[in-house]
């Protein structure tokens, strides 16, 4: 392990919310790709939507619980930081295939139906979609234009219907900064729906 990733780590475990959004920033390529590999390997009948919902449980693993699993990285047997971020994507996919069914959907986690019902009402209302299919299709985009930090906080706060002191614990923020960050959130999600609601005028 490189002298930059342990001081990427120990900043992790300390709760420092730029390292965590650096983290996922530095291994969203290898996580995305792992997930998608090891989808198709691994499982059938799955969806393009299923492979971004991996790839936040993936990190939601890892920085849950003040980072439970990351410390368990030891840097062993030439086990390299980057592979033991790709063995636990493996391992959540092949979590995901044996169940058949994605556990964070079945508790309408990552349903997008979901969001829009826990979504402030004027998030939506001034993008004037016309039926609840568009409304669906535009959210997924929205989220797709966010940050990985944001749109994580809007999966764990609006799908799992965590609190907001229990979102803060999963990013290792104060509860303050997490309030600031869920209004940044929603601000940036309203102004993509807008946006996308204007392209298709």
């Amino acid at each position: 392990m490189t002298e930059d990733e342990k001081d990427l780590l120990i900043r992790c475990f300390n709760g420092d919310p730029y390292a965590q959004a650096d983290f996922v920033a530095r291994y969203s390529d290898l996580v995305y790709c792992t997930v998608l590999r090891t989808l198709r390997a691994k499982s059938t009948g799955w969806q393009t939507q299923d492979v971004e919902d991996l790839y936040q449980t993936v990190f939601f693993r890892l920085l849950e619980r003040q980072c439970k699993r990351l410390r368990q990285f030891r840097g062993r047997n030439g086990c390299s930081l980057h592979s033991w971020v790709r063995m636990i994507a493996v391992r959540t996919v092949i979590d995901h295939s044996r169940s058949r069914t994605d556990a964070l959907a079945h508790s309408g986690a990552l349903d997008a139906a979901s969001l829009l019902l826990n979504l402030p009402g004027d998030l939506v209302d001034p993008v004037g979609l016309l039926d609840r299919a568009q409304q669906l299709d535009k959210v997924r985009q929205g989220l797709r234009s966010l940050a990985p930090r944001d749109r994580l906080f809007i999966k764990l706060h609006c799908f799992k219907e965590l609190s907001i002191q229990e979102v803060a614990e999963v990013l290792g923020v104060s509860e303050n900064n997490a309030y600031t960050i869920k209004h940044r959130a929603l601000k940036r999600l309203k102004a993509a729906l807008q946006q996308t609601g204007k392209e298709t005028e």
